[in-house]
């Protein structure tokens, strides 16, 4: 568990120098507006603490490789967004990914990493693909990236740390059972919310 702990802060001390690229160069050309969205969306920021939490329940290297996934697929889904390519029904496909995203923090048995890893690459492509889309125009797409890139890995790291919690100290999944119930109704909020 120590070599865990170890390997994310190792982590976190690579990506946060980054940080010093906000406040110049007119915020570096949008690293800040990049570094932001995901905090500032209420669907990015509960799916992606969601991968965090479903990467601590899951355990051992998932811990890494869950989190890798959705932000290989989401700098994919972004690339592609930023050249002109818009998924169709991204707004839905985002809902659905905090619904069921939601859905399997609460489920007593996780399912294997492998199909974990698919689900939340799946995930990751259609929020980098909105992420892409909204890109501003006066962006550098490598700093505005940059941004985004740090800004969802700081959040996975909380997620982790939101996962091990109950496991670290009640040895008890029951209140991620409950956190997990709670994002998926947010997450039927939000599809119903595109209805209207």
């Amino acid at each position: 568990m120590r070599r865990w702990f170890i390997g994310i802060f190792f982590t976190l001390s690579i990506l946060l120098p980054g940080l010093a690229y906000a406040h110049s160069e007119h915020e570096a050309k949008s690293f800040m507006s990049g570094f932001m969205h995901p905090l500032l969306g209420p669907d990015h920021l509960l799916a992606m603490l969601s991968v965090g939490i479903i990467s601590a329940l899951i355990g051992g290297r998932a811990i890494f490789w869950v989190p890798a996934a959705f932000v290989t697929s989401m700098l994919l889904g972004g690339t592609l967004g930023a050249t002109g390519v818009a998924f169709p029904f991204i707004e839905i496909g985002i809902a659905l990914s905090v619904l069921l995203l939601g859905v399997g923090i609460a489920m007593p048995r996780q399912f294997p990493t492998w199909l974990t890893m698919a689900a939340v690459g799946l995930f990751g492509s259609m929020h980098g693909n909105a992420h892409g889309v909204e890109m501003p125009q006066a962006a550098v797409p490598v700093f505005y990236s940059l941004g985004f890139v740090i800004s969802t890995s700081l959040i996975h790291v909380a997620g982790v740390g939101v996962g091990f919690i109950p496991l670290l100290h009640w040895r008890n999944r029951l209140p991620m059972g409950v956190a997990g119930m709670m994002i998926s109704a947010v997450g039927i909020y939000f599809i119903v919310q595109l209805g209207q």
